[in-house]
């Protein structure tokens, strides 16, 4: 692969350059493609630089590496990531060492930020700026020459950086965009008039279409259609037809801003590069500007349990509304068993479960406005609602997103977003989640904490809180479990008069009075204990997902008006119940399903402001296979997180 900066522009190379060109001319040699014009004392030169000779790639390409003559989009994707992965490891190694490692020499600094932003307040525009758009700098032209010349003296000086040879590559869509132009038979100054027309659609003198390129030459459409010369300069007919034809039904600006994303960092995320030619289709690529892999522990069929395999996976395409998230942490929800095994329908396979998600925002759409780069975040089961995009939604309107069930609507794992991307859950190194699902977690809350907070947190804070818990209450917790034990917990941080634990054995006693409750009922191991504690509680929370459960007995349980809130999810009919039951008494039987991401947010900060320490078990991310065969046989006390090792 070579990174071409051939050009009509003639760089002014500093005085170490000279040393280096004339062997390299004098010589013959070709292994970077040197070629273009020189002055006699090698000042000025218009050439090519290859990958191989860049020391910033020190380290970093190998001999294997070598790009040459592949032009396989697969292929090319697969080596990028591999170079990407090989970066990333590079860089978190010490600073100092790494740099001392490359090159011994002193090594000034340069930095692409740091040019850029000296040259939006020093340089003038020169005679030949060229504005791609009105999203690009007036004195782009004089910018990437700048950069380009920075780039030739942080290398030659033995201080090359990365960010060079990145700015270089992006650099070269302005180049590719002016070249094509030019090779049309158009100026740059025609493309920043907003009333110009193309040069196809007028009669010039002397204009003749035998010495453009096959890909630029237009299509009847374009002699047909008056329209702006922008868009003539992309190598793909079909392209160039469609976009005429759309008119104003589409955004150009925000297509030129895509186009240009170099000018707009925070827009940045899948980039446009062209490798060489700027009139050949095949030289245009489009890449994932991210030096990270969506990797993660896979279930593929319905013995996954135990059997999970690490691989690559696609996540969501990207849009501005979304967030990356460097995985740190992951809760271990029974819902990732009953998926695995497809006990709630069939599964979607094959498929990342992990729906407790906790870490560090790397990338952030520029439609989000409550999360930054670099805060720590948290994703629960949903990731995604309607939002009103597919028309009103009730639910959506009044804060209750987690009741949605739109289109739209998507799960943290095992579900399709609203534009086609299938979701993948946080037993993995990365995530994308639309922001509006994605909370911050408050200072104060250790991640492992946080993190089955997410899910199996809010299902049962939810009820509670949605129920009136609180004062004069009296409530119980059936099943004492990883949801179980939270329920435990948010009673008592909400207040609640009486607080009890059911479970059916009394080895659990001592662990819920440890929680905090107040009393522990034992269903199997206590004679008469649905007609002993009959009509004792206000509100009841069953957590249990057995399809066997005495559910009239719990029923019975209830003070007049009170009600019994089902959270646990049988992968099996509930059991029957007489409707008399709850008439005689006013009892109220319901369902509850997590929480929106606002009484997320606000679940946590409960959590800080009462200090809600839940029994958390941290596991390596590595060991997630036995760490859900613990969970399937009932060893969690009382709720696992993976740690990502790689992460933390």
């Amino acid at each position: 692969m070579r990174l071409a900066m051939n050009g009509t522009d003639q760089v002014t190379l500093f005085e170490p350059a000279k040393d280096m060109i004339k062997p390299a001319v004098a010589s013959g040699y070709d292994a970077c493609a040197y070629k273009g014009n020189w002055s006699p004392d090698y000042t000025n030169i218009t050439f090519g630089i290859c990958a191989y000779f860049m020391r910033q790639q020190a380290g970093i390409r190998l001999p294997e590496d070598d790009w040459t003559g592949v032009t396989d989009r697969e292929a090319r994707k697969k080596l990028q990531n591999r170079l990407n992965q090989r970066a990333h490891r590079l860089r978190r190694k010490d600073n100092t060492r790494s740099r001392k490692a490359l090159n011994q020499q002193t090594k000034p600094q340069y930095n692409s930020s740091q040019i850029l932003g000296e040259s939006l307040v020093d340089v003038q525009e020169g005679k030949d700026g060229f504005a791609i758009c009105s999203s690009s700098p007036k004195n782009s032209e004089m910018l990437r020459r700048r950069i380009e010349a920075a780039a030739y003296k942080s290398y030659l000086e033995g201080a090359p950086k990365l960010e060079h040879l990145i700015s270089l590559s992006r650099l070269n869509v302005h180049r590719a965009i002016k070249d094509n132009i030019i090779a049309i038979g158009m100026t740059p100054s025609w493309m920043i008039d907003d009333n110009s027309i193309s040069i196809f659609n007028l009669q010039v003198p002397g204009f003749t279409e035998d010495s453009i390129p096959l890909s630029l030459r237009p299509t009847v459409i374009q002699r047909q259609i008056p329209h702006h010369p922008w868009l003539d300069f992309f190598p793909f007919p079909r392209m160039r037809d469609n976009l005429i034809l759309a008119g104003d039904s589409f955004d150009d600006t925000q297509l030129c801003r895509d186009m240009t994303a170099f000018w707009d960092n925070k827009s940045v995320g899948t980039v446009l590069l062209v490798w060489g030619q700027p009139w050949d289709p095949e030289n245009w690529e489009m890449i994932n500007d991210t030096d990270y892999a969506f990797q993660g522990w896979m279930g593929l069929d319905k013995d996954s349990i135990g059997n999970l395999k690490w691989q690559t996976y696609e996540p969501k395409p990207w849009e501005e509304t979304d967030v990356d998230i460097k995985v740190t942490h992951c809760g271990i929800c029974g819902s990732d068993l009953h998926t695995l095994r497809s006990g709630w329908g069939a599964t979607m396979y094959p498929c990342v479960v992990g729906h407790e998600i906790v870490g560090i925002a790397v990338r952030v759409g520029s439609e989000v406005k409550h999360i930054k780069v670099g805060d720590r975040v948290g994703v629960g089961a949903q990731s995604d609602s309607c939002r009103n995009r597919t028309g009103k939604c009730k639910d959506c309107t009044l804060g209750r997103e987690n009741l949605c069930n739109k289109k739209g609507r998507c799960d943290t794992y095992n579900s399709v977003f609203l534009n086609g991307g299938k979701s993948y859950g946080g037993y993995a190194d990365y995530n994308r989640t639309p922001g509006a699902f994605v909370v911050r977690i408050p200072d104060g809350l250790s991640s492992s904490a946080a993190a089955p907070m997410l899910c199996g947190g809010i299902t049962t804070y939810a009820p509670l809180k949605n129920n009136g818990c609180g004062p004069n209450k009296s409530v119980a917790i059936i099943g004492v479990g990883g949801l179980g034990h939270f329920g435990i917990l948010w009673a008592k941080a909400l207040g609640a008069a009486r607080v009890v634990g059911i479970s059916r054995k009394e080895s659990k006693r001592a662990d819920v009075l440890k929680l905090g409750a107040d009393d522990y009922i034992a269903t199997e191991d206590e004679e008469d204990w649905a007609l002993k504690h009959a009509g004792s509680f206000d509100l009841i929370v069953s957590t249990v997902s057995s399809p066997t459960m005495p559910l009239r007995e719990y029923i019975g349980l209830l003070d007049s008006n009170g009600t019994l809130v089902q959270v646990g999810a049988p992968e099996d009919k509930l059991p029957d119940i007489l409707a008399f039951d709850l008439i005689m008494k006013g009892r109220s039987l319901s369902g509850s399903l997590i929480g929106p991401p606002a009484q997320i947010e606000e679940m946590l900060q409960l959590a800080v402001e009462k200090n809600v320490q839940p029994w958390i078990q941290e596991r390596p991310m590595s060991e997630a296979n036995q760490a859900v065969m613990d969970m399937e046989n009932g060893l969690a006390r009382y709720r696992y997180t993976l740690v990502n090792e790689k992460h933390t």
